[in-house]
């Protein structure tokens, strides 16, 4: 082979940054003409809600001031050595709040702030943001003919440096914080695409590179590497929010392109044919050329705008793990379905001259091309020989294990086998590298994957596809081996990747939560750039001084309630689909004639005792109960504040798209089965089934938040209930059921035993054990104690590889076909309980059972169980948990009648509300097959002739 430079054909040229190629012009009855670089599909703009906050996850109308908006994330991305600090939910906080012994402020009432490490922590990183933004912002070429930027609110304008009256504002003060932790790092997103090059490989190298050069607060190449690893860098389409734009105020034109290029949804409304009169003012030019169409198109735009709908309404797209030729599909296409013809392409693309980068630099070289390598040349830092076959790379690598151990320290050698033991588990750790092999003409090559690559990999392959070399930290990602061992078949069951949150609080707050004065651009902020006496640039403290007239903690605070009580109001919705209002009145005549019912009664019935409950909103507690349990009130009475009620504007929708919904008679007469498939599922004939059926109105009132039945299982993990994912095989494959039959768990013990602590790690080890196998996913998915049990060492993608036994039968079908899961016996869920037989009499004539949890049987039912897994439980495991491992010996294994006693709990309320819950959502879910069957029934009518 020729290694020529010159040779044209040997070469490889450097890949762009997605380009306007094509164009979509679209119609709409409300907005007129609508044009979009890469989108065909025009969204609605997100909703306020009552406080008049904004949904910034979610495309919106915006002005040139706040253009950076369009950069936030649709999700929270805190991860990573920068930003996984900000990954701390609102229970955690609350538990970082700690009360000062002398109070502060006029009153001396402020008293509740943030551990003051964990306050230094956030501070840090913000100071470091604040300043590379600014910086960046002072050395872009022509800043002072750039349009003005409104800043947004700081993070320390948030109040998380600040004492406060109470806990609960403090906790407040600190999840703002995080918001304005993300719109922050939108605006430095923002100010990097202004200056981004055209190459992918290298496109922040200009910003990066005057980031290190500069004399005052440099920053460490191996940070930036950092920083470009997180989700500041990523240019993965349907990564942010996007925009909605008025093109006739619009003064950011020429950076269209370099928008377009980070991957940033745009749509511009033009308007009706009156509105378009106007487009003369704006000046001709690229802008213009490319993103308003010739009279032509919108001719055929607004025509094609009156047929029958052909194509869905607008939904985000799926977070690419990498761009767009990953997927094979390009920005024109991403939203488009099949057989759909669309009014694309009426432009030429621009040349890659008109994104040229944007900042100012001394000297400035063109990024050159990219040689492709020669067959047999293994990657830099690989540890692949030059022409080495993977099978000799393994076996040359792990006989060099011995070697490389020997000189472990007692440290390395605990944390190489704590990997290890992760690594039998399938668990991916940040802390190991990653590796991809890849063919190129016979020839298998080694390659790095970074950090933000590993995701989109990872679950594309299977366990027997995955290598670990433990004495090196690496996993090989391995497609040349099979997907099972031989022998073994098994349906495609790897999940997609899925970076989906369901994390629905993004309200930001955009008055500056009660800091006085107003705020400059972000061109006024130009003195603030300046060395400290130090010799240290610290932006927040400036930033600070500019921004506030006074102290914080002595303005007034918002009214808040609660975090722990939006939780609650957020589970009746989901689960019951009740929406509280505290300035709605009820009405009594839909109300029970229970008596002597407080408040506290339901929080307690629903496993919620211990969040405080603020006194307005007691009465929409007790309208909840009341109206759910008055057995006389048929459905159709429900008030409209309830999504099952058919007056509800917000009803709950059973028909989803791709999702199909079914109800079968369990096997021997067991409760019915709800079965939830996928349309378009390329996993193998499966799908989802559950007995509760205030569960499935509870998926499809968040059937949005995820995509396939992927997506569904993890969200049903998340919410820690009872669930199946069976397959659909011949009864002749499914395997033989487990034996129930009488065992010992973990043995049997004398006569006055008492446990102690070698007790329980004989427990955890046998129970672990059994959790790393081919079962360990059936424990998983019991739900209750079983499931919390087996949730921290049951991954996700160990439960989405399916069943391994087919031995239980969940829904028998036509033609011989079952739907089939995997069964355990009473010994193996003995085990996971900690179950002992012990002698009652000296002599072993009378025998009785203790166990360190309760057995299943004695959970389902319990004051505990709710069909999820809530607050009350989480603190009953917890606390049990802790006095076990603190003395065994006291806390030994509890016999079945303790166990009884013990988990009563509020188990009479419980069952009073669950019972009546359950009969609602069953009636409704009837409703909607009853109307299935009559529109079936109906004739179809014939289409009239022309």
């Amino acid at each position: 082979m020729s290694t020529n430079p010159g040779d044209d054909s040997e070469q490889q040229a450097a890949k762009y940054l997605p380009r306007i190629i094509k164009r979509q012009a679209l119609w709409s009855a409300n907005t007129g003409l609508v044009t979009s670089p890469n989108s065909s599909r025009f969204p609605p703009e997100a909703p306020q809600d009552r406080d008049g906050q904004v949904d910034y996850s979610r495309p919106r109308l915006l002005e040139d001031a706040h253009i950076y908006k369009a950069f936030y994330p649709r999700m929270p991305l805190n991860r990573g050595e920068i930003f996984g600090r900000l990954d701390v939910s609102a229970r955690t906080l609350g538990s970082k709040v700690v009360e000062h012994s002398e109070g502060r402020g006029r009153n001396l009432d402020l008293k509740f702030g943030l551990e003051q490490g964990f306050q230094d922590d956030w501070y840090r990183l913000e100071s470091i943001l604040l300043n590379i933004t600014f910086y960046l912002w002072q050395h872009l070429k022509h800043r002072n003919v750039l349009p003005e930027i409104d800043l947004p609110t700081f993070p320390n304008q948030c109040g998380y440096r600040n004492v406060h009256r109470s806990r609960q504002i403090a906790v407040r003060c600190a999840l703002r914080a995080q918001e304005a932790f993300t719109m922050l790092g939108a605006l430095l997103t923002f100010i990097l695409t202004l200056g981004l090059g055209v190459y992918e490989h290298n496109c922040f190298e200009d910003a990066f590179g005057k980031l290190l050069k500069r004399s005052q607060g440099q920053v460490t190449r191996p940070w930036l590497t950092l920083l470009k690893e997180s989700y500041i860098c990523n240019l993965s389409f349907g990564l942010r929010a996007g925009a909605i734009i008025d093109p006739y105020r619009f003064n950011w034109g020429n950076f269209v392109p370099k928008f377009v290029a980070a991957g940033i949804p745009l749509w511009f409304v033009w308007g009706d044919d009156e509105r378009q009169i106007d487009v003369h003012q704006i000046p001709d030019g690229p802008f213009k050329k490319n993103l308003y169409p010739p009279f032509e198109v919108i001719a055929r735009a607004e025509a094609r705008a009156s047929l029958p709908a052909l194509v869905p309404p607008y939904a985000p797209a799926t977070i690419l793990p990498s761009h767009w030729e990953r997927r094979g599909v390009g920005p024109e296409n991403v939203h488009q379905p099949e057989n759909v013809e669309l009014e694309t392409g009426w432009l030429e693309t621009d040349s890659p001259a008109d994104t040229a980068n944007f900042f100012e630099a001394d000297t400035h070289i063109d990024a050159p091309a990219v040689p492709e390598m020669e067959i047999g040349q293994p990657e830099a830092l690989s540890l692949q020989k030059h022409g080495e076959h993977y099978e000799d790379f393994f076996t040359r690598v792990n006989g060099n294990r011995a070697r490389t151990i020997a000189n472990d320290s007692p440290r390395e050698k605990q944390s190489r086998e704590a990997m290890e033991r992760d690594a039998d588990r399938q668990v991916y750790s940040p802390k190991t590298q990653v590796f991809l092999w890849r063919e190129e003409q016979g020839f298998w090559r080694r390659e790095r994957l970074t950090k933000g690559e590993v995701p989109a990999h990872w679950d594309d392959f299977t366990p027997n596809q995955r290598r670990y070399i433990g004495h090196l930290k690496q996993w090989d990602l391995c497609p040349m081996y099979p997907r099972f061992p031989d022998g073994v078949e098994r349906p495609e069951l790897l999940p997609a990747p899925q970076f989906i949150d369901d994390d629905d609080d993004d309200d930001d707050d955009d008055d500056g939560f009660g800091v006085p004065g107003s705020r400059p651009s972000l061109n006024d902020i130009t003195s603030l750039v300046k060395p400290d006496e130090a010799g240290q640039y610290n932006a927040v403290r400036d930033v600070q001084k500019l921004l506030e007239d006074g102290e914080f903690e002595g303005q007034d605070e918002p009214p808040v309630y609660p975090t722990d009580f939006a939780v609650f109001l957020d589970f009746i919705l989901n689960r019951y689909g009740y929406s509280a209002d505290r300035h709605r009145r009820n009405d009594p005549s839909l109300h029970s004639t229970e008596a002597g019912l407080t408040p506290t009664h339901v929080l307690n019935g629903l496993g919620h005792s211990d969040i405080p409950l603020p006194p307005e909103w007691q009465n929409p507690v007790i309208d909840f109960y009341k109206t759910l349990v008055n057995t006389r009130l048929r459905l159709s009475r429900f008030p409209s504040r309830w999504d099952i009620s058919p007056s509800s504007m917000d009803a709950v929708r059973l028909e989803k798209e791709g999702y199909i919904l079914t109800r079968y008679q369990g096997p021997h007469g067991a409760l019915p089965v709800y079965v939830i498939r996928y349309s378009q599922s390329e996993r193998g004939d499966w799908a989802v089934t559950v007995q509760d059926p205030t569960i499935v109105l509870l998926i499809f009132r968040n059937a949005g938040d995820w995509h396939g039945l992927d997506g569904l299982v993890r969200f049903l993990l998340k919410k820690r209930v009872p669930f199946q994912m069976p397959h659909r095989i011949h009864r002749d494959k499914s395997g033989r059921p487990a034996r129930h039959t009488p065992t010992y768990g973990l043995g049997g013990r004398g006569f006055a035993w008492v446990a102690q602590g070698l007790d329980y790690e004989e427990y955890e080890m046998r129970r672990n054990a059994l959790f790393g196998s081919s079962l360990g996913r059936a424990f998983r998915l019991m739900g209750g104690i079983v499931g919390r049990l087996a949730e921290e060492h049951v991954s996700e993608e160990a439960v989405l590889q399916g069943p391994h036994f087919f031995n239980k039968v969940i829904v028998e079908l036509a033609n011989d076909y079952v739907l089939a899961e995997d069964d355990v016996s009473v010994g193996y869920q003995d085990i996971v309980s900690g179950v002992y037989h012990v002698d009652v009499t000296k002599g072993g004539a009378t025998i009785g059972v203790s166990s360190w949890w309760p057995r299943l049987k004695r959970w389902e039912g319990c004051g505990y169980d709710l069909g999820q897994w809530l607050p009350d439980a989480e603190q009953f495991y917890q606390t049990r948990l802790q006095k076990i491992r603190v003395n065994p010996g006291e806390e030994g294994p509890l016999t079945s009648g303790k166990w009884k006693a013990k988990l009563r709990f509020y188990g009479s309320k419980t069952k009073a509300i669950m019972e009546p819950g359950r009969d609602v959502a069953a009636s409704f879910i009837e409703h909607f097959f009853e109307a299935q069957r009559s529109a079936a029934s109906r004739p179809s009518k014939r289409p009239r002739h022309q």
